[in-house]
């Protein structure tokens, strides 16, 4: 089974903050130049600002995406429970807790309010994906 970028996109907070960036740069950057009237020879700075700031959020969206990828290839399954769900406006903190080796462990990860966050509870068990040389985790049912 593989993870859906929709379903990181629309789950991991991290992830749609840079998604929904990059095109809401480009259209500030884009307007702000028409807006304030400028010389075409003072626009160039904006586009490459545009370019700098967009490729930052593509970065960290494709590293979120990967990382993410990089769990269902290589982590191993292991049952958790949720812990904690706070949820502030649209965006929160999603906690969860598993064992690995006999060890009890902790995890977290930032997640934005949706139907699949907003299903989950306190004490509800979930599968979670562990990788072991790193101890990173994430819910699997988020992503699929």
């Amino acid at each position: 089974m593989k993870p859906s970028v929709r379903a990181i996109i629309w789950n991991d907070w991290p992830a749609l903050a840079c998604a929904l960036g990059i095109p809401v740069v480009w259209v500030i950057f884009t307007a702000f130049p028409v807006l304030k009237r400028l010389d075409p020879s003072e626009v160039s700075f904006y586009v490459a600002l545009a370019t700098v700031i967009s490729a930052t959020l593509a970065v960290i969206l494709i590293w979120r995406a990967k990382r993410i990828f990089n769990l269902f290839a290589h982590g191993t399954e292991v049952a958790g429970q949720i812990t904690w769900v706070q949820i502030v406006r649209d965006r929160g903190r999603l906690e969860f807790q598993f064992e690995m080796n006999g060890k009890p462990m902790n995890g977290w990860t930032a997640v934005h309010k949706s139907k699949r966050v907003m299903s989950l509870a306190i004490g509800q068990p979930v599968r979670v994906l562990v990788q072991p040389s790193t101890s990173t985790a994430i819910v699997k049912d988020l992503y699929v």
